[in-house]
């Protein structure tokens, strides 16, 4: 495995690291920190370690002062997935996972098959998740449009959740599968229904209320999030959260495996497909 750490942001920032499997670096400010960031006064000494344990890249704050946090949540350690953002200090780091050498080409191709079979198919891409998504999307996308409008389009066009159609043999599907999939990029879809009645369907789901009546963002675009959210919907939810939508792909966190989700009478149902060779047996769960 190869993972790919980005300075997104700190006095290092548009520099990277590059960790292979059985490697390790540790992070901090003072002379012991193999990656040393000396003008991050909220940096400790020795911060955090990243280190991969066998396939699986891991963060483990090392009792820094300021804590280490992944995805805005504080952690001890934690086992990370591409697209996963970390904050040490004023230091923000931005992770990409990939496989080993011609290994990783082939399960992206069949990854890419596999995709290129379903009819009608979109994704929503969370431009958050990397500088060149949407340029990506500019450059390839034969249709795109921003789930967000007014005001919020306009502030956050660099952050949006977009929605885009996938031609089988479009250039855009085959850069995203390349370049994204394992990193939390965003979410594909099977859909009969045109563009512009899907994106208006979508929108309904942006904002949720908390108990308190609070209004926050669903990020429901992100494969981590919709992989934890769609198991725990009811028969009626589901309807509504689908509506014209036949099925939803996802990647999992071992990128061989997709999961497919489509509704069903008392949820949803939820396949695993491994990419190289079909459904995998005994895999197809109907949530309650």
């Amino acid at each position: 495995m190869l993972a790919t750490i980005t300075i997104d942001a700190g006095p290092r920032a548009g520099e990277s690291l590059k960790l292979q499997s059985g490697q390790s670096i540790t992070i901090g400010r003072g002379a012991k920190a193999e990656f040393r960031v000396t003008d991050d006064l909220f940096l400790s000494s020795l911060h955090c370690l990243l280190e991969f344990r066998g396939p699986s890249l891991w963060v483990r704050d090392l009792g820094s002062s300021n804590g280490t946090l992944v995805n805005g949540r504080r952690v001890t350690e934690c086992r990370l997935e591409g697209g996963d953002r970390i904050d040490a200090g004023r230091t923000k780091l931005v992770v990409s996972i990939s496989g080993d050498g011609p290994a990783a080409g082939e399960l992206k191709q069949a990854v890419l098959r596999l995709l290129r079979a379903q009819p009608g198919l979109f994704a929503i891409l969370d431009a958050a998740r990397d500088p060149m998504l949407l340029g990506k999307v500019r450059a390839f996308g034969e249709e795109f449009d921003s789930l967000f409008e007014g005001p919020h389009a306009e502030a956050l066009v660099d952050f949006a959740p977009y929605l885009c159609p996938l031609p089988p043999e479009g250039r855009l599907l085959a850069e995203l599968v390349d370049s994204g999939w394992g990193n939390a990029w965003g979410v594909f879809l099977t859909c009969g229904e045109t563009f512009a009645a899907l994106r208006r369907h979508l929108r309904r789901f942006l904002t949720v209320k908390t108990e308190d009546g609070e209004k926050l963002y669903f990020r429901f675009y992100d494969p981590r999030v919709l992989r934890i959210y769609l198991p725990t919907c009811n028969s009626a939810e589901t309807q509504a959260f689908f509506g014209p939508i036949g099925s939803y792909l996802v990647e999992d966190r071992d990128p061989g495996r997709v999961i497919r989700f489509v509704p069903g009478a008392n949820g949803v149902t939820r396949e695993v497909i491994r990419a190289e060779s079909g459904p995998a047996p005994g895999n197809s769960e109907e949530g309650s």
